[in-house]
Parts: structure tokens; C-alpha cells; sequence
């Protein structure tokens, strides 16, 4: 049953999603800075070696071995490629392009999502969430301004991160009904360490 507009578990979700904005935000920001210092993969790696073995420090004390199980080891994988593809063209984005840019045009993917859940998955969405996906479009193109003298190619990377993230929180949300986040979290994780390892032995930097 879907939350009314208004009720405490609605409520709670606009809270947490603001909260994840707002965290996307200064990850945004702090990888613009980051990227000016060490090179591109070097910077991927550690963003999610980090992520990888905090979840597992966190998570495999409370529930064991355990949580290495699921029933969809292929999605899981699937879902972890996704994600560490999207962060490789967000981050390459951030070495061309402003933080405002940028987030403009990511901050269309719940727009496109809703498009994709109506159109391809029947989910009912009111008049007024097709006006606030029209109204988000059209404040993003007034950041972009596409064909304006400042417009660059590199403006095309964050539609990537834009399509590709949008393949993985639906898969996420097919995926959650039936798998524990805290495994989605570990198997994502360690997936974006072992693809962005393949590249650090030629992207390492000492800084000298």
C-alpha cells in the first residue's frame, strides 16, 4: 500500500531522500576538488575500496557469513557495474564541467525514472508529478542552456551517468523486494573495488 502525502512513512522518505541529496551534493563537490589532485582511477578506486570494506566492518559482525548470501548473484554484479560505470563517467564529467552544471543534469534522473516507471512498469503517477517532472526539465535546461556559447560535449558524460543510473535504481528497486540491502551493499562494494582494481596498477600516483 502506497504511503499517503502527509503520513509519518511519507514524510520519513522525503526526509531521507532530501538527506541523500544533500550527501550526493558534497560527494559531488569533494570529488571535484579530489580529481584536481590524483588522477581519475586512482580517485575511483579508493572511493569505493573505502565504501567496500567499511559496509563489511560494519556489516559482517551482525550478521556473519550470512550476508554474503542472495539469490541473484548475477544482478548483484549487474547492479554493482552499473553503479561503478555511472561513477566513472560522473567522475570524468567533474574534470570538465562546473559542480552546478553537472547536478543539473543528474538531477534529472528521478524525472526520467518516473517517466520509465510509468511508461514500462504501469506505475500510476498524478498530473502533478508529471507537471513537477516537466517543471524539473525545463529548470534543468535553463542551467545547461544547450547551443549557448559555454555549451561543451562534455556536457553529453552526465546524460550517461544519467541513463545509467536510472538502469540501476530500477534494478534496485526490483532487486530490494526479495534481497537484503545490506548484501546489495556489500556485493556493490566489493564489485566496483575489483573492476576499478584492474586499472590502478597504470593509474597510481605517488603525487611526486
Amino acid at each position: 500500500m502506497r504511503a499517503r502525502l502527509g503520513s509519518p512513512s511519507a514524510l520519513t522518505g522525503i526526509a531521507l531522500t532530501l538527506g541523500a541529496v544533500a550527501m550526493f551534493a558534497a560527494l559531488d563537490t569533494t570529488t571535484k576538488l579530489v580529481l584536481g589532485m590524483v588522477p581519475l582511477m586512482m580517485a575511483l578506486w579508493f572511493r569505493y575500496f573505502f565504501q567496500a570494506v567499511a559496509s563489511t566492518l560494519v556489516m559482517l559482525p551482525r550478521k556473519g557469513c550470512s550476508i554474503w548470501r542472495t539469490q541473484r548473484p548475477g544482478l548483484q554484479v549487474l547492479r554493482g557495474l552499473l553503479l561503478v560505470s555511472s561513477s566513472l563517467a560522473a567522475f570524468e564529467a567533474l574534470r570538465h564541467i562546473s559542480v552546478a552544471e553537472f547536478t543539473a543534469i543528474v538531477s534529472l534522473g528521478p524525472l526520467l525514472i518516473t517517466v520509465i516507471a510509468a511508461l514500462l512498469f504501469s506505475e500510476a503517477v498524478s498530473r502533478l508529478r508529471w507537471l513537477l517532472v516537466l517543471g524539473g526539465f525545463a529548470g534543468a535546461l535553463l542551467i545547461i542552456k544547450p547551443g549557448g556559447a559555454n555549451f561543451s560535449g562534455a556536457a553529453l558524460l552526465p546524460l550517461i551517468v544519467l541513463t545509467v543510473n536510472a538502469g540501476f535504481q530500477l534494478l534496485t528497486s526490483r532487486m530490494v523486494r526479495t534481497e537484503d540491502p545490506m548484501t546489495m551493499q556489500l556485493y556493490t562494494g566489493w564489485t566496483g573495488t575489483a573492476v576499478a582494481s584492474l586499472a590502478l596498477p597504470w593509474a597510481w600516483s605517488s603525487g611526486d
